[in-house]
């Protein structure tokens, strides 16, 4: 890493060459008013609506620079480690990284599907294109680029194993987080017997673990014989008090393994004292559909390449950009034993547990799931497959600003630090009408009688 700093007038020069893939920059530029010590501060437009802001430090001896040649390199000493694909809140580390409030890149891993870490991360060197849906119809493209390296969490691979054990085992690191869904915390079939899968895991250890929760259960065991390391482990997927079920199937898992002998009883204390590790509430609120041919077609004619989506050997439909709408909300109970990022600086509500489930409340009893639902299942009935077409129809309209209104806000729970008033008229008059959010409204249908089915 480079970290020395401060100013200097540029003027760059002729011709610049920029290579992703194997993430080196080569400028010709002139330095004018040069000292010894400088910050060199510039912008890199590669297409037309396509820019890269980068910022370079370093030291010369000479007052004039013909070429310069920088190999970009992470500083590799773990802060935060991410599980699964960054699709909900991947442009907070950017933010922060912009606004010097981090130092370090995020470590992205997938438990599940490994194609993503090699078609997706490694292939397109970690960086991501978001593409912001705004609600006055146009479209903004950036460049994510807080990762900075994916790792497969696949135990039966020793090489990503022993990297993942060295992660864990490093006193940085500061919190885990997680996007791979509800069921991903999932132990159980609905009949409520154990899922093959691990009831293995229980029996065979932490060594050979498969399931999600497993090996996080095996990784924490890892910080355990590293010194008792503290770290918050943060749910961020979309259901109700997320922390608490992430916590249950983690410590599910450690406590067969004590029961069985194959963890002593010092780690199951360890991982339930919560002011060692913690596992914090979040509530999470942005609509990140998956990557739609609109947008592709977009990005095509911007001049923007390789942007096709891929569906992976296990099924996986996802492409190197995402489209996701501008509003987002994300709420995290603030309980960091080794510290935590200036998440707040980023646009995260920093607060406790209570307002965190009453924020969950508001969003998921009152002012957005009701709305979305009901106008989901009449709008299928009714033959549309895009929210905004049926914002466009008066009986549906009527529909949604009854529920919201007039049935909702008498009895919302109020968490505070967001209005929910605010928040209906964000949803009803921004987020719902947005005629480039290419939200099918059948997901929405079939995601609800799946929830009801599973929660009979």
């Amino acid at each position: 890493r480079h970290t020395l700093e401060l100013s200097v007038k540029v003027v760059l020069h002729g011709f610049v060459e920029v290579r992703f893939r194997n993430l080196r920059v080569h400028l010709v530029f002139k330095l004018v008013e040069l000292g010894t010590r400088f910050r060199l501060n510039f912008e890199l437009k590669i297409y037309e609506q396509f820019e890269i802001f980068l910022s370079f430090i370093g030291i010369f001896r000479h007052k004039t620079v013909e070429r310069f040649a920088l190999d970009i390199v992470h500083d590799y000493r773990p802060s935060a480690l991410k599980c699964s694909d960054l699709r909900k809140a991947g442009d907070i580390e950017p933010r922060l990284l912009d606004a010097g409030e981090a130092k370090t890149g995020i470590i992205a891993c997938d438990t599940f599907d490994y194609d993503i870490i090699d078609q997706i991360y490694t292939a397109f060197d970690n960086l991501t294109l978001n593409v912001l849906l705004n609600p006055d119809g146009t479209v903004t493209k950036e460049v994510l680029a807080g990762v900075a390296r994916g790792v497969k969490a696949n135990f039966a691979d020793s090489t990503a194993k022993a990297e993942l054990k060295r992660i864990f085992r490093s006193p940085s690191l500061k919190m885990l987080s997680f996007t791979i869904t509800e069921k991903g915390y999932q132990l159980r079939r609905p009949d409520g017997s154990l899922m093959p899968v691990v009831e293995a895991d229980m029996k065979e250890g932490p060594e050979a673990s498969r399931h999600a929760m497993a090996i996080v259960a095996a990784l924490l065991l890892e910080r355990f014989h590293a010194g008792k390391l503290p770290m918050a482990v943060v749910s961020m997927d979309n259901c109700s008090h997320n922390g608490e079920k992430l916590k249950a199937s983690v410590v599910e898992m450690a406590t067969a393994w004590v029961s069985n002998g194959l963890a002593p009883q010092a780690y199951l204390d360890y991982l339930t004292d919560e002011s060692v590790v913690s596992f914090p509430w979040s509530m999470i609120d942005k609509i990140t559909p998956r990557p739609h041919p609109m947008v592709e077609e977009q990005l095509a004619a911007a001049g923007i390449e390789g942007m096709a989506p891929i569906v992976t050997s296990k099924k996986t439909f996802i492409a190197p950009f995402v489209n996701a709408e501008k509003p987002q909300y994300l709420v995290v109970e603030d309980r960091f034993p080794n510290g935590r990022p200036a998440l707040e600086m980023a646009g995260v509500y920093m607060t406790d547990r209570e307002t965190v489930n009453n924020t969950e409340k508001m969003k998921v009893t009152t002012c957005l799931n009701p709305l979305h639902t009901a106008m989901s299942m009449y709008g299928c009935l009714l033959g549309y497959t895009l929210i905004c077409k049926e914002m466009q129809d008066a009986d549906i309209v009527r529909l949604v600003k009854r529920l919201g209104y007039v049935e909702g806000l008498p009895v919302v729970v109020d968490p505070k630090i967001l209005s929910p008033k605010a928040f209906i008229d964000e949803v009803v008059n921004e987020r719902l009408p947005n005629v480039f959010m290419p939200d099918g409204r059948h997901s929405l249908r079939r995601d609800g009688e799946e929830l009801s089915r599973d929660r009979a």
